[in-house]
């Protein structure tokens, strides 16, 4: 089976794109293949079937529903992954054409929920979790990535790992870090391509950071590293942290976060808000809640750098939930899918 994948942000570093390489590689150990495209720029034929990779922020409605259009004058059937799906008013028409001409995709009970609720077929929509990389045994001893990168073998470290983002939390984390003695926050924040993504200077002028232009910025107990990396080397330093934290605000979206699993897969501990951005994450990670969130950062941090426990039983949770959420796996639900519309 040969697909048309269409992924707007193919060959960029965001978490859509990364979905979709995932995806295609995993989708060929099930004789499915694909040809990714960032624009369904012509008719399109002879593919089995249309997959879209849909973002609010990345396509307009008039576009998607003449993407429709075109897969249905093909013959060929579409189907569009929702990575968030809006709870306003106004996007519930939109969802219900969509779906009359889609089959849809999202990735949490939310996010399921709340399209039902609103009028989509159930046989029009299928719920399938955001799949989960897989590196066993390609990661150096966390001893061993400290003393290459030049991180302190014997501090407490919490990281922070993703475009920097207004949403993100980061002054948040940054005052609950500056606030533990015995913490290092490692902070690597590269800018988002997308015009108008906070920039390095803006997080510094809100923390009152004096910055300099070499790497790592250093501020207290504060590492800033802005440079995007290759995912093989990052990988390597999400795994050196004793914990990584994700502390955003509450999401306007359900929604299910890519950035949660990479950190997971590298079988680090984890700390989120307990926000919809992070619904499905609650029996894996500490949550805390969106509101007042460096006292909350603060306080958790305190309980487990006390409490090694607690730590050893969030790694296993950590690598039970990659393991059960391996790509491979989430891939055998979407080439039974297609097979399944292709056939309807």
């Amino acid at each position: 089976m040969h697909l048309c994948m269409v992924c707007k942000t193919w060959g960029n570093t965001c978490g859509i794109a990364e979905h979709t390489r995932e995806l295609v590689q995993a989708l060929s150990q099930h004789q499915v293949t694909a040809d990714v495209v960032t624009h369904l720029n012509r008719r399109p034929a002879g593919y089995a079937a249309v997959h879209l990779q849909h973002e609010y922020s990345l396509h307009s409605f008039d576009e998607v529903h003449a993407m429709a259009r075109q897969a249905a004058a093909a013959r060929v059937p579409l189907l569009v992954t929702l990575h968030s799906v809006s709870p306003d008013a106004w996007v519930k028409p939109h969802h219900q054409r969509l779906a009359a001409h889609a089959h849809l995709i999202v990735q949490t009970v939310e996010a399921y929920n709340h399209l039902i609720a609103d009028g989509v077929p159930a046989h029009r929509l299928t719920l399938i979790p955001q799949g989960c990389p897989q590196y066993p045994g390609t990661l150096p001893p966390r001893a061993q990535i400290r003393r290459a990168h030049g991180l302190p073998a014997d501090r407490f470290i919490v990281g922070y790992f993703g475009f920097l983002g207004r949403h993100k939390g980061l002054d948040s984390l940054c005052r609950a870090v500056l606030s533990l003695p015995w913490a290092t926050g490692l902070l690597r924040t590269p800018q988002h391509f997308l015009a108008g993504a906070m920039s390095p200077a803006e997080l510094y002028q809100t923390l009152g950071v004096q910055a300099v232009p070499t790497e790592p910025t250093v501020w207290q107990n504060l590492l800033f590293y802005h440079q995007p990396l290759p995912t093989a080397e990052i990988l390597e330093w999400m795994h050196a942290t004793d914990i990584n934290v994700l502390p955003y605000d509450d999401g306007p979206v359900y929604a299910s976060s890519a950035s949660a699993r990479l950190l997971l897969a590298t079988g680090r501990p984890l700390m989120t808000t307990r926000t919809t951005w992070f619904s499905d994450l609650a029996a894996v990670a500490v949550q805390i809640p969106a509101t007042d969130r460096a006292e909350g950062i603060r306080q958790e941090l305190e309980r487990l750098h006390a409490n090694p426990d607690r730590m050893d039983d969030l790694t296993r949770r950590a690598r039970q939930f990659a393991h059960w959420h391996a790509w491979p796996q989430i891939a055998t639900h979407y080439a039974a899918l297609y097979t399944a519309v292709r056939g309807s």
